[in-house]
């Protein structure tokens, strides 16, 4: 319907995806210009924003534990499903390697803990990933691949670390585009070493 539309376009707009212009219609912005449509609304999404990082600190300090619990029942079998779906074009490794930990995980309250940050993540990747980690993508890719790496070669210790470390990425990232953009206090978010 119009109206349906109407507010997706505005939902658009307020992202910085695209700009309403009178007598123009709509128009798609570019990569840098939505970094300044990103500024310019920081203050409406910032409580969101401080959630969604908070968040990503949260998947940075219990994804290691809960990878060192479920590494025996990743089995051959996930192993080679994981690999399958991360060799397709535009795969995220971490959500890929996350919802098989999930699906095998048996340690319940851990469970609903990465389940409920998890929700709270992938509104944040919708809203910030792309401005502000598509040119950090491959570093994470990278992390990810290492991470199925140590998995399938039986190295709990590295699996865990590199799942850790692809976290700990995520929320330097958007921390650091957060603060240039005038959120200061997510500066002091820090990152589980």
């Amino acid at each position: 319907s119009v109206s349906t539309v109407r507010k997706a376009i505005a939902t658009l707009n307020r992202m910085g995806f695209c700009q309403t212009i009178n007598g123009k219609g709509t128009l798609v912005m570019r990569h840098d210009e939505k970094a300044v449509s990103l500024a310019d609304m920081a203050p409406e999404y910032g409580e969101e924003a401080f959630l969604y990082l908070s968040g990503v600190q949260l998947m940075a300090l219990v994804i290691r534990p809960a990878a060192l619990q479920v590494f025996d029942r990743l089995d051959k079998d996930v192993q080679q499903q994981l690999a399958y779906q991360c060799s397709e074009m535009g795969c995220n490794p971490l959500k890929s390697i996350l919802t098989c930990m999930l699906e095998k995980l048996q340690l319940y309250p851990l469970k609903t803990i990465l389940l409920e940050t998890n929700k709270i993540m992938e509104w944040g990747f919708g809203y910030i990933a792309y401005q502000t980690m598509y040119p950090n993508m491959g570093q994470m890719n990278i992390i990810g691949h290492r991470a199925l790496y140590c998995l399938k070669k039986g190295d709990r210790q590295g699996f865990a670390d590199n799942l850790r470390r692809g976290y700990s990425n995520i929320l330097c990232c958007t921390r650091d585009l957060l603060v240039k953009i005038g959120l200061t206090e997510a500066a002091h978010i820090e990152s589980p070493a």
